[in-house]
């Protein structure tokens, strides 16, 4: 079984990570329609940018999987500090 989804139009190019690895570019302007299989994921990141903008190039798959490790890491930590209970002196 899987799961329809429709991203709609961007402004700026749209890259799609699958968990198994792949990848899918969406043009901006134009709407993506894709299957996901029950009981799995994909991450939806704008493509940064080129060497004509400000902004950082396109990032690779690895590169972003590294980047998600990293934030999630860090949503943990967080998530862990404000949990800790806390000591009341009265």
């Amino acid at each position: 079984m899987s799961i329809n989804l429709t991203l709609f139009p961007t402004e700026a190019p749209a890259v799609i990570y699958f968990e198994d690895g792949t990848s899918m570019a969406i043009d901006p302007q134009k709407e993506g329609n894709f299957q996901l299989p029950s009981g799995s994921f994909c991450t939806i990141s704008s493509t940064a940018g080129g060497e004509e903008s400000n902004e950082h190039p396109p990032i690779t798959g690895e590169e972003f999987a590294e980047a998600m490790i990293s934030f999630w890491k860090g949503m943990a930590k967080k998530f862990r500090e404000e949990m800790q209970p806390t000591a009341t002196t009265y």
